[in-house]
């Protein structure tokens, strides 16, 4: 009997500790759920069941899905402007380097006469395209990351 009643209780906990995870969760608050595959979709939480829940996304489009279909749930805490201010930052940085360097060796042309500033080869070229065009990702990268920030997610439901 007490082997039954240890079986029972294994087969409820899941149910258990589903029904807290999704307790957490609140109307209205911004989610971001991964299904099996591991497609993520972001939203709005409108309502939840003990197996489901709705939700809007960006789109106006309303969604509900079953939770047994669900991988994972996550909770916005938010945006980190700082976070969004490094990664910006570093991503106009890449952005800029590539293209300048690209476009330096593309546009260059051996210069006749040299009087002032002279970029002699193509490399030189690619060199100051690259360093010119990554100041300026740079800064336009950790500016517009500083005001969109960077959003923070919190797990309150996984499978």
């Amino acid at each position: 009997m007490q082997r039954i009643i240890l079986l029972a209780s294994f087969c409820v906990l899941p149910l258990a500790i589903n029904a807290q995870q999704t307790a957490d969760l609140q109307n209205g608050v911004r989610i971001k759920v991964t299904d099996r595959g591991g497609h993520s979709t972001a939203g709005v939480l409108l309502s939840k069941s003990g197996d489901s829940i709705s939700y809007i996304v960006a789109d106006s489009a309303i969604v509900r899905v079953a939770l047994s279909n669900v991988r994972s749930i996550e909770v916005s805490h938010g945006h980190n402007h700082l976070e969004g201010a490094l990664k910006g930052g570093l991503l106009g940085t890449g952005i800029g380097v590539l293209t300048g360097a690209v476009v330096g060796a593309v546009t260059y042309k051996k210069p006749h006469v040299c009087e002032w500033f002279c970029l002699r080869t193509r490399p030189d070229a690619m060199l100051f395209g690259g360093i010119l065009a990554g100041v300026t990702g740079s800064l336009l990268g950790t500016v517009v990351g500083a005001v969109i920030g960077s959003e923070k997610w919190g797990a309150v439901f996984w499978h």
